[in-house]
């Protein structure tokens, strides 16, 4: 009977040190402050038509919270504003412009001011530069069916991070493919 009974204060004595355990590493964490962070880009995007080359800016914004709004206000006074949308995730949010909205000019450089509000009405701003260079449209070389898979060639542009490549169908109406 006693070694059942040491054996129970042994237990109890465990029990209540983890559960004090448990108590001050929740109370610790509760203590620190959330850091927000979002993170976002502006990029101008161009397209080749029949009319020549034409400019957008394309805004993507990525945060570590749910995103309520977000828009990016382009530079100088009465910059254009552009408003971001939800992309199927609450903590990514873009815009991308519409057809219409591609012109032959060059966007306005500068800094574009970045707005971010969370869901709990917490607001973040930034701002991204946006320069006047530009890389040459690339140019596809061939483009051939084999095996079900579309084989697609092009030379490289010196200084691109990405290609983006949409194929239309003859009278340009419909969107095939993007990669």
């Amino acid at each position: 009977m006693y070694s059942r009974m040491k054996n129970f204060r042994k237990l109890l004595a465990g029990v209540l040190c983890l559960s004090a355990g448990v108590i001050g590493f929740q109370s610790c964490i509760k203590d620190q402050p959330t850091s927000l962070t979002a993170v976002s880009d502006v990029i101008v995007q161009d397209i080749k038509t029949d009319t020549g080359i034409k400019y957008g800016i394309v805004v993507y914004a990525t945060a570590d919270f749910d995103i309520k709004s977000a828009k990016v206000t382009g530079p100088g006074t009465g910059g254009k504003v552009y408003q971001l949308t939800a992309m199927g995730n609450p903590q990514q949010f873009a815009y991308y412009p519409q057809a219409a909205d591609y012109t032959s000019d060059f966007p306005a450089t500068g800094n574009y001011s970045i707005e971010v509000i969370s869901s709990k009405d917490v607001m973040l701003t930034g701002t991204d530069a946006v320069g006047s260079e530009k890389l040459a449209p690339i140019v596809i070389k061939t483009a051939a069916m084999a095996s079900q898979k579309l084989k697609t060639t092009w030379d490289l542009i010196t200084g691109a991070d990405a290609y983006v490549v949409k194929l239309y169908s003859a009278n340009k109406a419909d969107l095939l493919l993007q990669t």
